[in-house]
């Protein structure tokens, strides 16, 4: 993708998508930061998300496969080339009802971009002297839409990463990074590559309060969808005066 490409709508981002995603490593050069701070850019992105809204197919087509996180995030799939991989927004909203993410890895590697707000990024590795957690294995069968959750026994973890990054920022992890992202107070979204799977299952660890039970998916109506594509759309519109750090000191 050349850095003068913007996208316009869904179609548009299309074939440079499949183009990176069937790349046996999708992640080892630039081009993924590249693609997804292209299509990310507000206005590009507004654009395309204004082609959504003014679709009545590609609103629900979105709205079939998208669907509110247990995490308090909005989850939209913009692009799906399964098995290969998919590219999707993701939107914490000043308002919602967050809860704080596990320590975890995913069953492929990924890269994002951050559109507008903050996130704070933490990664772990194993350690004799780190916290202890409670190891589970995550499955997931999208026929069926419902996480579910195998106790491994107990592991601790130490922190070894601590970063915020605000908009603009791209990063990317390989599908054994544990992990925890925490979203700013502020409205915060990130545009997210998922490549490949290379396993079926990913690792969550939790302290003994938050032990996970199984979850089921409830994807969005077409209107609950389009309202919150709008209120997106109208603040992209404003992000270059809203690009500020909203982490307390």
């Amino acid at each position: 993708m050349s850095a003068t490409y913007g996208a316009a709508t869904l179609p548009d981002i299309a074939e440079p998508v499949l183009a990176l995603l069937r790349q046996r490593d999708p992640l080892r050069t630039a081009e993924a930061g590249d693609t997804l701070r292209t299509i990310g850019e507000p206005a590009a992105l507004g654009q395309l998300i204004g082609s959504v809204l003014a679709s009545d197919d590609l609103a629900e087509t979105l709205a079939r496969r998208s669907y509110p996180h247990p995490l308090g995030f909005d989850k939209i799939i913009l692009h799906s080339e399964q098995p290969l991989g998919q590219l999707r927004l993701h939107v914490w909203w000043p308002e919602s009802t967050r809860r704080r993410e596990h320590v975890h890895n995913h069953r492929f590697s990924f890269a994002s971009f951050v559109i507008t707000g903050e996130v704070r990024m933490r990664v772990y590795r194993p350690s004799e002297d780190g916290e202890a957690l409670v190891h589970f294995r995550e499955t997931s069968v999208a026929a069926e839409g419902v996480w579910h959750f195998q106790r491994l026994g107990a592991e601790s973890l130490r922190l070894c990463i601590n970063a915020d990054l605000g908009a603009g920022s791209t990063y990317a992890m390989p599908a054994d990074a544990l992990h925890r992202i925490d979203a700013s107070p502020l409205l915060t979204a990130t545009l997210f590559l998922e490549t490949r799977s290379v396993r079926g299952h990913s690792s969550i660890y939790v302290d003994s309060e938050g032990l996970p039970q199984p979850t089921r998916r409830r994807v969005f109506s077409t209107g609950a969808l389009r309202e919150r594509l709008s209120r997106l759309h109208e603040h992209l519109g404003r992000v270059p005066a809203q690009r500020l750090r909203a982490w307390a000191s």
